[in-house]
């Protein structure tokens, strides 16, 4: 079959959709503000000083952590929610 949508409006029609999902996503973060989530450590990222895990949820999450050797990766930590960005969550182990 031909194809009979232009590439120009089959990109402005996926913009409208990731749009709309970004949304989504904003708002369902922006519910975990100030909710304390069990995550699990996946690793550790140096430069920004950060571990990184995981929540029960799936959800990425970034966080500090007042100890001087971050948790070792499988283990789980408590985490408060302090931000949101657009594809993760941010805290500091409690």
């Amino acid at each position: 079959m031909i194809d009979s949508i232009s590439e120009a409006e089959k990109a402005s029609r996926l913009q409208v959709v990731l749009d709309r999902q970004r949304e989504i996503q904003r708002v369902n973060y922006a519910k975990h503000l100030g909710q304390i989530m069990e995550v699990m450590v996946e690793g550790a990222n140096p430069a920004k000083g950060q571990v990184i895990g995981r929540s029960s949820q799936n959800k990425p999450v970034n966080f500090t952590c007042a100890q001087a050797i971050a948790p070792a990766p499988g283990s789980y930590v408590q985490v408060k929610i302090t931000a949101t960005h657009p594809n993760s969550l941010a805290g500091e182990a409690v």
